[in-house]
């Protein structure tokens, strides 16, 4: 199912809160399918914007948003073979990382006491994603929400206790 047309709502305080999303039509759908498998026929009159064949990906359809440029997704079903072995994939990074993890902490804690600024911030986000479980974040652009990241944290985000 494709969003239906309708009001942007955003999250929080979002500053395209109320701005009309278009509604989608075949010609903004990009189809990814295997090479092997029968293009599904668009609606009559109309035509996919593009269909690929990339097995590197787990997106099925992808068009972009006119809101704000994005691109959006409908993802492989979570029970499909392909979605199982990018998730086992996954996993499996993790447990190897947890060979290391010791090592990481070990790292990072020695990080704390660099002279350079930079690695001791470098330490500290370490530190937070690790034992605050914080997504890492990413810089936003003034027209998206203002949610934040252990990258994108600000003073204000933070309050220290003396315990």
């Amino acid at each position: 199912k494709i969003e239906p047309p309708g009001l942007f709502r955003g999250r929080g305080e979002h500053p395209k809160m109320g701005c009309v999303k278009k509604r989608i039509r075949p010609e903004d759908i990009i189809i990814n399918i295997g090479k092997e498998s029968q293009i599904p026929k668009p609606p009559e009159g109309h035509h996919w914007k593009e269909v690929r064949h990339d097995n590197k990906v787990s997106w099925l359809v992808m068009w972009t948003e006119n809101i704000r440029g994005n691109n959006k997704y409908i993802m492989l079903n979570a029970s499909s073979r392909v979605k199982g072995e990018r998730d086992w994939q996954k996993y499996e990074k993790a447990r190897k990382l947890h060979r290391v993890i010791d090592k990481i902490r070990e790292n990072y804690q020695i990080d704390w006491k660099s002279k350079e600024m930079r690695i001791r911030q470098r330490a500290v986000a370490l530190y937070f994603i690790d034992k605050l479980a914080l997504r890492v974040g990413n810089e936003k652009d003034e027209d998206e929400a203002d949610t934040v990241g252990c990258c994108s944290l600000r003073i204000e985000h933070i309050k220290l206790f003396d315990k």
